[in-house]
C-alpha cells in the first residue's frame, strides 16, 4: 500500500510544480490498523501517516512500514506502535518523524525492529528512536505474560 499524493488537483496555487496536496492517512481514535505478514506500507512524496490518541498501528512479522524522503509519521500521546517478530519500521534519508513521548512503543525485538538510513528530521518533544533504551520499549513477551 502507498500513502502518496492522489494525482487529483486540489488547490489553485502551484506548489513544487504541482496543484496536488500530499496525502494524510489518519488512524482515528480507538482504531486499529494491522499490516499483514510480509506486507509493505510506503509513505512517500511528502505524505503523512498520523496516529491519533488511542489508535494502534500493528506491523506483523516480516512486514515493513517505510517512511520515504520528505514524508512523515506523526503520533499523538497514548497512540501505540506494535512491531511483531521481524517486522520493520524504516526511515529513509531525509524522512521525518514526530513520535510523541507518550506514544507506546511495543517492539518485540527492540532496536532490531527500527532501521534509520542517513539523516532524518525530528519534531520537538519527540522520542529519538535510535536512542531508545531497551527498558523504555515494552516487549510483547512482557505484555502477553
Amino acid at each position: 500500500m502507498r500513502v502518496d499524493k492522489s494525482g487529483t488537483p486540489q488547490r489553485n496555487l502551484i506548489v513544487d510544480g504541482e496543484f496536488i496536496n500530499p496525502t494524510v492517512f489518519t488512524c482515528k481514535e480507538n482504531s486499529i490498523f494491522t499490516q499483514q505478514p510480509n506486507s509493505t506500507v510506503i509513505v512517500q512524496n511528502g505524505s503523512t501517516l498520523k496516529l491519533e490518541s488511542g489508535s494502534t498501528y500493528i506491523i506483523k512479522d516480516g512486514a515493513t512500514l517505510l517512511i520515504k524522503e520528505n514524508s512523515f509519521i506523526e503520533t499523538d500521546s497514548c497512540s501505540k506502535i506494535i512491531i511483531e517478530g521481524n517486522g520493520k519500521l524504516i526511515f529513509e534519508n531525509n524522512s521525518n518523524y514526530c513520535i510523541n513521548e507518550a506514544t507506546i512503543l511495543d517492539f518485540e525485538k527492540g532496536q532490531e525492529n527500527i532501521l534509520v538510513e542517513g539523516f532524518y528530521g525530528v519534531c520537538a518533544n519527540s522520542i529519538i528512536l535510535n536512542q531508545v533504551v531497551p527498558e523504555n520499549i515494552q516487549l510483547l513477551k512482557q505484555l502477553r505474560g
